[in-house]
């Protein structure tokens, strides 16, 4: 009986010890195993470049760059449309100009040979209009003149030579004080030409013009009022 209990407890315990080593050795085998998938996967994953998190920052830099690319192109052709229209303008406004300078300068050259006179250092301009006193001033104060002072017998003939017959206002006048006679400038009167029995303000004349005619004594007194041509004149300097 003894040694039935003795080999019942042999036998048990084998049974036990081989139940235990193989539990553990399935252990073995089956963490083995599942660190050997993971490695692959993760091997595998590696080499085919499906890392999920490197995936979805490739993505969004994919669509960033994109956009970007686009709204360069935008940009791009926005400036280029931008850059034809100011192109486009810019050859029209040059068109323009030359056309007002060719015509500018067909007027100037017209005006000098017609109407503009040179001697010493200034520039005149004769009328062929007719106008009062006043408004002959504001004509010559409009194009950077005044009515002319003549303060020699050269510039006095020089005068009378492109006046023809004709009358022309002075920048001399009385209007302020009977009797004193200032240039335009506000300068007093000292050397004066003229006619014969002039001034004799017989008419409240207060305004002097001058009378084309063969003699260089050629002033006369008359109303502003009337209406004449006139001379401008413009240091050239």
């Amino acid at each position: 009986m003894k040694e039935i209990y003795v080999n019942a407890e042999v036998t048990a315990q084998s049974r036990v010890d081989t139940d235990t080593e193989g539990s553990y050795e399935n252990a073995y085998v089956n963490e083995d195993h599942f660190r050997s998938k993971q490695f692959k996967n993760v091997k595998q994953a590696k080499k085919s470049g499906m890392n999920p998190v490197w995936n979805k920052c490739y993505r969004a830099s994919t669509v960033c760059l994109l956009l970007l690319c686009i709204l360069l192109l935008i940009a791009t052709i926005m400036l280029w449309m931008q850059f034809h229209i100011l192109y486009t303008e810019k050859g029209q406004l040059q068109k323009q100009k030359d056309e007002l300078q060719k015509t500018l300068n067909n007027s100037v050259t017209s005006l000098c040979k017609d109407t503009l006179r040179i001697f010493n250092s200034s520039i005149y301009y004769i009328s062929t209009e007719r106008k009062n006193w006043t408004e002959s001033r504001v004509d010559c104060r409009e194009r950077g003149a005044d009515l002319v002072i003549v303060d020699s017998l050269e510039e006095e003939e020089f005068l009378l030579k492109h006046l023809g017959r004709n009358r022309a206002w002075l920048g001399l006048s009385d209007r302020d004080t009977e009797g004193e006679w200032k240039w335009v400038d506000g300068t007093p009167l000292t050397t004066a030409f003229w006619r014969e029995g002039e001034p004799n303000n017989s008419n409240n004349e207060d305004c002097a013009e001058i009378v084309g005619t063969a003699n260089w004594k050629s002033w006369n007194d008359t109303p502003c009022s009337r209406n004449n041509s006139w001379i401008c004149e413009k240091n050239s300097f």
